[in-house]
């Protein structure tokens, strides 16, 4: 059954993407795909978590028919052991907080959002008094503001379709190219800066959010937290920048596909990723090269991290090293996800010589690396996945 939600859905929204293709070609629209999106991952979630809820009771009523059956912690977390009702369904669904750009969250957490159970048993009995969240909702809220105005001010000074229809750009040398996509990049994406941050300052004004207190005793508020754009900016790894961009939809590729594939479960993340965004050529481009350049990080960094580590001053080299190579290889493969189309995509890349993918073929080829056979285990589901793989992620 969740299979089958989760081609219905898919189904639904690949009709919508191919529709904006058609009647606005290489073009960002903001319209109703974007809550289609959330949609989806929230009504196939719930169906996943359903199937893990009724799996578990089946598995506490007859141990020893279900004895080889596994449930990771957080499957058994999140699961969902009774169906919701249809005021519970269509609250979860269309929550306001969350309607138009997210943040997602599974059914388990809104459901203890709505019932008190996110909050510390003391609290519940009035013992406590609540954690506010003003101050979290407010410094989110005045920081979203940052990236909005860079957006609206700076942003129509670098279209990306400059680097394919300007002939000024392509008498510019090389490191120009670069340093143009890269404020075309990061002006884009400080839409995003503010549309996540702005939701997740959203959820918590309106109380959700709350994680818990950390060490020191002071309420967290990043149970939906979407995005940490400092930690992007200043990435010395493109891992980094995976990890801390789009969290709750990498959290969702991992849950419903990642972790239950049988077979290859990167390949069949990105494939869902690919579907889940749309079917510009740009998207495929850039997801594909993102996983090579991954892996080519990681080599490098297994090869010759060890040497800056004697000392302070290496280690700090090492860092600002990192940071920018990290900054410059995600400009350059992450330039066909604001380009959208195949031929402004392959056109940039060509002007630029491929450089990109020449230096992490040349990683791949060259360097030395951890034993690939742990690897493969996990790639064709003979061993166990870590969190630590990629997920095609961008949004």
């Amino acid at each position: 059954v969740p299979l089958m939600i989760m081609v219905i859905a898919l189904g639904g929204l690949a009709m919508t993407h191919l529709y904006n293709m058609v009647v606005s070609y290489g073009r960002y629209n903001t319209d109703f795909t974007v809550p289609l999106m959330i949609m989806v991952m929230k009504i196939t979630g719930l169906a996943f978590a359903l199937r893990d809820g009724r799996l578990l009771n089946r598995m506490e009523t007859n141990p020893e028919k279900f004895k080889d059956t596994k449930l990771s912690a957080e499957q058994r977390q999140q699961c969902v052991r009774n169906l919701p009702s249809l005021l519970e369904y269509s609250s979860f669904l269309l929550s306001f907080v969350a309607l138009f750009s997210g943040p997602l969250s599974s059914f388990t957490d809104y459901n203890d959002f709505i019932t008190g159970n996110n909050l510390p048993e003391k609290v519940r009995k009035g013992l406590e008094a609540a954690p506010s969240p003003t101050i979290p909702a407010l410094k989110k809220f005045t920081c979203s503001l940052f990236p909005l105005a860079l957006n609206i001010y700076f942003l129509p000074s670098f279209p990306i379709q400059n680097l394919v229809e300007k002939d000024l750009l392509n008498q510019l040398p090389l490191h120009s190219h670069f340093l143009y996509a890269w404020c075309s990049g990061f002006f884009s994406r400080c839409r995003y800066y503010f549309a996540f941050v702005l939701a997740d300052a959203t959820c918590n004004a309106a109380g959700f959010g709350f994680n818990g207190y950390d060490q020191q005793g002071k309420a967290m508020w990043n149970l939906v937290t979407h995005i940490y754009p400092f930690s992007i900016e200043f990435a010395t790894s493109p891992r980094t920048c995976i990890e801390n961009w789009n969290i709750q939809t990498g959290i969702w590729l991992r849950r419903v596909c990642y972790e239950r594939f049988p077979f290859y479960p990167r390949v069949a993340t990105f494939l869902l990723s690919g579907i889940w965004h749309g079917f510009y050529g740009g998207y495929t481009l850039a997801f594909f090269s993102m996983a090579l350049m991954t892996d080519a990080a990681r080599k490098a960094r297994h090869a010759f991290r060890g040497h800056f580590q004697s000392s302070k001053g290496l280690s700090v080299f090492y860092d600002v090293l990192t940071f920018f190579c990290t900054t410059v290889m995600m400009a350059y493969f992450m330039t066909p996800f604001l380009a959208l189309r195949t031929d402004y995509s392959l056109s940039i890349w060509t002007s630029w010589y491929f450089s990109g993918h020449i230096i992490v073929v040349i990683a791949l080829l060259v360097l030395p690396g951890k034993s690939g056979k742990r690897r493969l285990q996990k790639e064709s589901g003979n061993g166990e996945k870590s969190d630590g793989e990629l997920h095609p992620h961008s949004n």
